[in-house]
């Protein structure tokens, strides 16, 4: 390679060399830009991500509470139903035969039909004629829905029955059987009804702040998504700033080597030069 192909080389490169480095420039400028993006992004997701945090386990105590409430009412749901099985359609036919109950039957019969929706508690003439049809009277206790019955009428047997002497389990059941059962019904309905007073609110608390949690994880996992997305950017464009660096690194190296090589080369054009003057004058000499 002569001269003029050195000189040609570096006419091409220094060009390609300037536009590299200017390329290189706007490419750093552009990186530290979306990295800067990036950064705030992060900060974003891990406030949200906590925010989210918080709320699952906000979530999560509202439902721990919620279910042990709901497991105390378990047995009170048990002991209804134990109740109620434990009647049969000749327990019934026994306790409407009787034509002067003590005072103790009639106030558990008027329990059952005020918690069945009457305003007050029957007579005990009514009350033999609406159990006369076992199947039917036990079908309307087997169905009854505590949650759909409102407070007034527990609030009402609580205060006008449950605290009379002659309600009292043990003393009823020694009058009737059946009587005994349906006392068991009523107060175990009714502290399933207590309850369930306490967890409701949780419930629905518990329902709002699941939704939140779920509104605020989806709006993290938006956000998420998006950080991903400059992150990978930002890869791409890091790793496209490395190879043009690589380019840039073996363009300067071309460069250097062909100036270092056109210096030596015009450096020896010079000495051959000199040299062939000192020839020429010693054979003159000669």
């Amino acid at each position: 390679m002569d001269i003029d192909d050195f000189k040609q080389q570096l006419k091409e490169a220094t060009p390609k060399l300037k536009a590299s480095q200017e390329e290189l420039g706007v490419q750093v400028e552009i990186v530290m830009q979306r990295q800067k993006s990036a950064d705030e992004n992060k900060k974003v997701v891990s406030a949200e991500s906590e925010v989210v945090g918080k709320k699952a386990a906000e979530a999560e105590a509202i439902e721990t509470d919620a279910q042990a409430e709901l497991d105390s009412a378990e047995p009170e749901v048990k002991a209804a139903q134990a109740a109620l099985n434990s009647i049969q359609a000749s327990d019934l036919v026994e306790l409407k035969s009787l034509n002067a109950p003590k005072p103790g039957v009639v106030s558990v019969m008027q329990v059952v039909f005020i918690l069945l929706g009457d305003k007050k508690g029957p007579d005990w003439k009514t009350m033999q004629a609406r159990i006369k049809n076992p199947a039917v009277f036990l079908r309307s206790l087997t169905d009854f829905d505590v949650d759909a019955q409102p407070d007034a009428q527990f609030n009402k047997v609580r205060k006008d029955y449950f605290k009379k002497p002659e309600y009292n389990k043990e003393a009823i059941t020694n009058l009737s059987k059946c009587a005994g059962s349906l006392y068991s019904w009523t107060t175990a309905t009714a502290r399933y009804q207590e309850l369930m007073k306490k967890v409701k609110p949780k419930m629905q608390r518990l329902k709002e702040v699941q939704t939140i949690s779920a509104d605020a994880k989806a709006e993290l996992k938006k956000k998420t998504d998006q950080l991903n997305a400059v992150l990978a950017e930002v890869q791409a464009l890091t790793d496209d700033l490395n190879d043009k660096r690589n380019q840039l690194g073996s363009l300067e190296a071309t460069i250097e080597r062909c100036t270092g090589q056109l210096g030596r080369a015009e450096t020896l054009v010079v000495l051959l030069a000199d040299e062939g003057i000192r020839w020429k004058e010693t054979v003159e000499k000669i």
